[in-house]
């Protein structure tokens, strides 16, 4: 903490800096009136305790940290030192130009940060705890009402033109509208005359944000009005990351960072709080996100020159303070369940390439595998964290245009992390896992006819299940709950072919085409699809796909429901839902008890709702199919309630199935003449 006695000394040392003798006379007219104003100082506290030795190299990193907040004033800092041999006492006091830096200081939570106006009031705090007089509750804005909708309906964003909009996803309600209904805008922006966001937009990991990309920064907006929530003061920002839980979000100035690599051009911020973290520079990064979060926002880890850096959530200082030590390491994966990291070193002169998983915080080693002639290394982890698939594609020999692929699937779960491998002769175009299961799928083989293999981790063993050839696909899409998959076609010489496969029995559903589709996306639920041409907002040069810009809505087995043109189209993008707070166990009992509880209960819903959007000639077919329903009722009725009396006229029989009879076949012996023969004659 900070020591009081200290506090008139720095006050002389910052306001004069001189020294003055008792002996000297002044003229009252050069009197100099004392300066009262503080609220360009603050104290810095929480500071490493060094001695003399270190007392310059300290001075360095404390006005490396806040020169970034704005300019300090000559003679600005002082650092008070005491004691034998002379320490630095873990404070210090650093005076801006202005006051505005000063505040802005005050967001940053690396060091410990108070306005030197505020010191006197946390100073003089009572001795005895009063307590506070309790508020009466109040409701916040809710992050999860949409939620709650009592029809279980998802929402997504469309980006287009200078517009930004929120929908309803409504297929049988809003026929006529697309099987949309409107939700939100930015209408309150647009009363201002400004726009609700001047480029992208993005949805937070568990959809409890939309983030608006603005000149000065990012806006986080959220609840059932769309109310702005946050605000990070970022200039320039390309990119955004989130956090797996939403508490942190990191934002990237792109064309800075490219600049300057050494620059602090990503920032990471609390969510909640709205302040700066701490501040990187891209490094040796090339990809975004350069920070990439375990599965429980306690480390963010990046690539550094020959290490990995991981750090730990929320002062993102170094864990045991110093990089992993990984020459030449390529690319990093979090598993999304479990403190887990694998990475990749590649092949170099007589030393294999290598892949391993190593725990944090411990940085214990669990499995590693050395692959020799490796071009290149792919890691793919399951949803649940059970295994991690990694694919090797080995380097032609000489002579040979073949090339080959081998799968090395680690099961994560399992005593000394086992290994199963898959060898692929042939190119491999895509891979992906199934969520909430343990299928795979893999495109292998030649454009434009390559092979879609489908593949299923048993126990110990890879069992391959089916191979569907001659497919115009280079994409996999899997349905979020598992089980149904889209294979895609997109980019040149594909033209947008789509088909809906079931893989418990391996049918195709249903096929669709569309032509210069860019983006698919699953909706939460797994029970739509929306395929898109969409345009590159950050690109004027897009006036080739901008023509063709439309969405289509299908069903997960391939029925089109909607067509919807959209003139400089940029984003489609569904809202996602946070994870399910159902067990394993309830969700099993749902599943078997769905059909008989809920079923017919939603079937009757979905027909109410069609039925209320007909109208013409659909309409009155619908009402003549009704009243010939009604009638023949009532002849049945009838005839049920007439069952006596037809047993009566029949001699007690009963059934009224002419039909239900029973043959009974007899032997009837009959005389039909007889003679007599006189056998004397």
């Amino acid at each position: 903490g900070i020591n009081a006695e200290y506090m008139g000394s720095a006050e002389n040392h910052i306001m004069f800096n001189t020294t003055a003798r008792p002996d000297e006379d002044y003229d009252d007219e050069k009197l100099v009136e004392l300066n009262t104003d503080f609220s360009n100082v603050i104290i810095a506290d929480n500071l490493p305790i060094v001695g003399i030795d270190k007392y310059e190299k300290l001075c360095g990193f404390i006005r490396k940290q806040f020169v970034r907040f704005g300019e300090i004033a000559p003679d600005g800092l002082y650092i008070p030192v005491d004691g034998e041999p002379k320490q630095t006492c873990g404070y210090c006091f650093v005076e801006f130009l202005d006051a505005e830096s000063a505040r802005k200081a005050t967001a940053q939570t690396e060091i410990r940060v108070t306005l030197y106006e505020e010191y006197e009031k946390y100073f003089n705090m009572p001795s005895e705890y009063i307590v506070p007089k309790r508020s009466d509750f109040e409701l916040k804005v809710n992050l999860q009402s949409w939620l709650l909708d009592d029809q279980g309906r998802d929402q997504f964003v469309l980006r287009h033109g200078g517009e930004t909009q929120i929908f309803w996803n409504d297929p049988l309600k809003k026929k006529d509208e697309f099987g949309r209904t409107y939700k939100y805008g930015g209408e309150r922006d647009k009363q201002r005359g400004k726009s609700w966001t001047e480029y992208e937009v993005q949805w937070s990991p568990r959809g409890s944000y939309l983030a608006t990309f603005h000149a000065q920064g990012i806006a986080l907006w959220g609840g059932e009005e769309f109310e702005r929530i946050q605000r990070f003061v970022h200039p320039g920002v390309n990119f955004i990351d989130f956090s797996p839980n939403e508490k942190y979000l990191v934002s990237y100035n792109h064309e800075q960072g490219e600049k300057d690599s050494a620059a602090e051009s990503i920032i990471v911020w609390d969510v909640r709080t709205g302040k700066r973290l701490r501040g990187f520079s891209r490094g040796v990064a090339q990809s975004w996100p350069i920070l990439k979060w375990s599965h429980d926002d306690k480390y963010a880890a990046r690539i550094g020159k020959d290490s990995i850096q991981v750090y730990e959530s929320p002062l993102f200082t170094l864990v045991d303070k110093k990089a992993i030590s990984v020459p030449d390491v390529q690319d990093i994966a979090w598993s999304p369940t479990a403190p887990l990291l694998s990475y990749w070193v590649p092949e170099k002169s007589n030393q294999p390439a290598v892949a391993s998983i190593i725990e944090l915080p411990s940085k214990k080693l669990l499995r590693e595998r050395h692959q020799f002639h490796v071009a290149d290394i792919k890691m793919h982890w399951q949803d649940s964290g059970e295994f991690l698939a990694v694919k090797i594609t080995r380097k032609k020999t000489k002579g040979s245009k073949k090339v080959t692929n081998t799968f090395e699937i680690f099961r994560v779960n399992e005593k000394a992390t086992p290994v199963e491998v898959l060898e692929v002769d042939d190119h491999v175009l895509a891979f992906a896992w199934e969520p909430r299961g343990n299928k795979f799928a893999i495109i292998k083989g030649e454009s434009p006819k390559p092979a879609v293999a489908l593949y299923k981790m048993s126990k110990g063993k890879i069992q391959h299940l089916k191979n569907l050839e001659n497919k115009s696909a280079n994409g996999l899409f899997w349905s979020p709950l598992g089980t149904y998959l889209l294979i895609a076609g997109l980019g040149n010489g594909f033209n947008g072919h789509l088909e809906f496969i079931d893989t418990e029995s391996a049918e195709t559903l249903g096929e669709a085409e569309h032509p210069q589709c860019r983006e698919i996306d699953w909706d939460p639920s797994g029970r739509y699809v929306m395929t898109s041409v969409t345009s590159d907002l950050r690109n004027a040069d897009n006036w080739k796909s901008s023509v063709d810009n439309a969405y289509k809505l299908f069903t997960f087995y391939g029925q089109l429901l909607s067509t919807v043109p959209i003139e400089n189209l940029y984003q489609t993008l569904w809202r996602p839902r946070p994870p399910s707070l159902l067990t394993k166990e309830q969700v099993a009992e749902i599943k078997k008890t769905l059909k008989d509880k809920y079923w017919r209960k939603f079937e009757q819903e979905d027909d109410e709702i069609r039925k209320s959007q007909l109208s013409g000639k659909e309409k009155e077919r619908e009402q003549l199919k009704q009243q010939w329903k009604q009638y023949r009722a009532e002849k049945e009725k009838e005839y049920d309630e007439e069952c006596k009396m037809r047993a009566d006229l029949r001699g007690g029989v009963l059934s009224d199935d002419e039909g239900d009879y029973v043959m009974v076949e007899q032997n009837v012996e009959e005389e039909i003449s007889r003679e007599e023969i006189d056998s004397e004659q």
